[in-house]
């Protein structure tokens, strides 16, 4: 399958391909990763994709120790290309693997989960042909339940979980968050632009936190009412003219 090879902005550049084409939520969700991923620290990007997320946050918050999880053979085959492409293999390894079955080494061993998952409960849209393209949108393969559940087990004491997630979902997803010792600590809700509802949330959520300290924050938008982008979305794709 033919691939091409994206420009990420300062230095860094992706290989993709027709089974996934990464959005401005990856690149957002890696933006809002990085302000809490510490130089040194032990990262994990789950649902990783071809890496995008792990890789953009490598920009701008490393070096650190990244492992990219993704249950798809092919997505994480090329996210190891990708990793070497950007010259961070030597710190970042892709493991393909399920959430749902990740193996007990993994226990409590990152200080911080970044993490796209599908959007879309099974039964609640048509399906895309392919396997990869359906599980990367529905909860085929894993549930939102399955997916904290993992992240529980795999972050260390007070560890941090940021998350993008469809905002249709929002209270479903701090609701669940206490079943598995995640208490919320802040979200940014994303915008297309002024006017619209929001399309999906930015969460950053702590294992072990009590509950009471959650702040919603300036939301996120990602075009002016003209249709141009808007000044902070130019500035987090690093670029001085249209993302």
């Amino acid at each position: 399958m033919a691939s091409e090879i994206v420009d990420l902005g300062g230095g860094y550049k992706a290989l993709q391909n027709s089974t996934y084409r990464f959005g401005v939520d990856s690149v957002l969700l890696s933006d809002y990763a990085a302000k809490h991923a510490l130089a040194g620290a032990s990262v994990c990007d789950l649902c990783a994709g071809c890496g995008i997320v792990g890789i953009l946050m490598y920009a701008k918050a490393g070096p650190f120790r990244l492992t990219g999880i993704e249950l798809d053979e092919g997505r994480a085959a090329l996210m190891q290309e990708n990793y070497k492409l950007n010259g961070i293999d030597e710190n970042a390894s892709a493991v393909t693997a399920d959430a749902r079955n990740l193996p007990s080494s993994m226990g409590s061993s990152f200080d911080l989960i970044a993490t796209n998952p599908p959007y879309y409960k099974y039964g609640s849209g048509i399906l895309p042909k392919g396997r990869s393209e359906a599980m990367a949108r529905f909860e085929t393969e894993l549930t939102l339940s399955e997916l904290l559940k993992a992240a529980k087990q795999i972050l260390k004491p007070n560890g941090r979980l940021i998350v993008s997630y469809s905002a249709s979902r929002f209270d479903e997803l701090v609701g669940l968050l206490p079943e598995f010792a995640f208490g919320a600590r802040s979200a940014r809700f994303v915008y297309p632009k002024p006017g619209h509802n929001a399309s999906f949330i930015l969460l950053h959520a702590q294992k072990g936190a009590k509950a009471g300290s959650f702040v919603i924050e300036e939301p996120i938008y990602v075009m002016e009412r003209n249709g141009e982008y808007t000044i902070e979305i130019n500035e987090i794709y690093n670029r001085k003219g249209r993302a």
